[in-house]
Formats: structure tokens, C-alpha cells, sequence
């Protein structure tokens, strides 16, 4: 007879994955997350295998809801510097009244692992790829744009939103942030 797991796997990688956001990869243990969970180590293992398969789900699970959020987020503005400049506020606001001040699960993860872990570099510009190529083709709407000037935008927008993810940790500054975003989408289009 299989085992019946006794507590909610989704919720167990939600709580995991805030847990890997505030203390990162290397400062969670094993007894962190089980007891964050509720669980003994031999239901964890029997469930997530291993930390770095469970950290896998969370990085999945935070990629999809993120893009996610970005097609929503550019589906429902046609004109694209609004758009973006909507993009660019709501993950600021998002990060401003976090009260944890977590920044960007991803970039915290880059931040952290990427120098070192090739599979998570790997995770991590196949997610920002798909960020631009979202991007790329939600500029596409504004047709006076080329292909070439869409794809150097979606890499001025990215590079921006990962070092304001950054920045929002360091300044809790939502004004001069926020002016930034004004002046970034003002001078690209």
C-alpha cells in the first residue's frame, strides 16, 4: 500500500521556497525545512528527495509564477512604455512592501550560486531569456521598432529589473527608484 502524505506538498514548497528567499540555499538546512514543514527528515527525504531537488521545485514553481505575471502584466497594456514602466512599478512595489526586504528569489539566487553552480546558471539565463524573448515580443506591438532595437530594449529592461531587485535591498528608496523607471522607459522609446 503507498504511502499517504500527510501534509500539502504545494504548500510545503511555498513555505520552502520563502525560506530559501530570506536565508538562501547555503544557510537552510535540512531541520530548517523540516520543521518549517512539519515533517520528519525520512518524509522529507521520501518526498523531495534531497534540499537541492526541493530547491529545484522552488526555483521552478517562483519561474513560472513570474512569468506568468509578466505575460498578465504586459497582455493587459497595449501601449509597450506603459506597459514596461507597469512591468518595472509593480515588482518595485512588490519588493518595496515586502517587509523582509527579500528582493528577487532569482537574482538572490544568482547572487548566491551562479559563480559556482552551472546548473543553476543555466536555470537561471534560460529563465531570463524567456523574459526577453516575453518582451521582445510584446515590443513587436510598437511597429516602428526593429527587430534589433526590440532586442537591445528587452536586455536594457532585464538588466535594470535585476539590479533594481537588487538595489531595493540596499535603498528602501521608492521615489528615486521610481523616478528611475520614469526616466529608463522615457529614454527608449
Amino acid at each position: 500500500m503507498p504511502k499517504t502524505e500527510l501534509f500539502d506538498k504545494k504548500i510545503a514548497i511555498e513555505k520552502a521556497m520563502n525560506l530559501f528567499w530570506s536565508q538562501g540555499y547555503r544557510g537552510t538546512s535540512i531541520t530548517d525545512l523540516t520543521n518549517l514543514i512539519g515533517i520528519g527528515k525520512g518524509s522529507f527525504y521520501n518526498t523531495f528527495k534531497s534540499k537541492r531537488a526541493l530547491f529545484e521545485q522552488c526555483i521552478n514553481v517562483y519561474r513560472t509564477n513570474s512569468i506568468n505575471g509578466i505575460n498578465e502584466i504586459l497582455r493587459n497594456e497595449k501601449e509597450v512604455s506603459k506597459g514596461l514602466q507597469k512591468f518595472l512599478n509593480l515588482n518595485l512595489e512588490y519588493a518595496i512592501n515586502d517587509p523582509e526586504h527579500k528582493g528577487c528569489f532569482l537574482t538572490n539566487t544568482c547572487t548566491e550560486l551562479c559563480s559556482t553552480d552551472d546548473a543553476i546558471t543555466k536555470s537561471m539565463n534560460e529563465h531570463y531569456e524567456l523574459m526577453k524573448v516575453i518582451i521582445i515580443d510584446y515590443l513587436s506591438n510598437e511597429s516602428d521598432l526593429s527587430v534589433d532595437k526590440n532586442e537591445r530594449i528587452a536586455n536594457v529592461i532585464i538588466t535594470f529589473f535585476i539590479g533594481m531587485t537588487v538595489k531595493v535591498k540596499l535603498q528602501k528608496n521608492r521615489n528615486q527608484i521610481t523616478e528611475s523607471i520614469k526616466l529608463l522607459t522615457q529614454s527608449l522609446f
